[in-house]
């Protein structure tokens, strides 16, 4: 096990990579009370593998919504049918974020 630690003293002249791990996908517009029940999030799972999760759910190319068990009960079904590369996931939370409904309003509804 790794233990790691800030140390404000240390200045080794290391420069961080940054990338992002996780997109938020959402046709609703970002208020106070809105909240992630609206929105898709586009996880990297592993590098370059891509799940679109609603909830506890992962959504796979046909729309449908499945549960997404504990890593060691995924089984290679479960992860071919709910893994994307990034350009495949992002159109795939595109065409599903406008059939999400919030509060019996669907997107374009909450928008006015």
């Amino acid at each position: 096990m790794v233990q790691a630690h800030l140390d404000p003293a240390i200045d080794n002249g290391v420069t961080p990579s940054v990338r992002a791990t996780c997109y938020t996908v959402s046709c609703f517009p970002a208020s106070p009370e809105a909240d992630s029940s609206c929105d898709l999030l586009v996880e990297e799972r592993s590098p370059g593998r891509w799940a679109i999760r609603y909830g506890s759910e992962c959504l796979k190319r046909n729309g449908k919504l499945v549960y997404e068990p504990l890593p060691s009960a995924r089984s290679a079904a479960f992860l071919a049918a709910t893994r994307f590369d990034l350009d495949e996931a992002l159109a795939i939370a595109r065409k599903y974020a406008p059939k999400i409904a919030a509060n019996g309003r669907i997107s374009a509804q909450a928008r006015r």
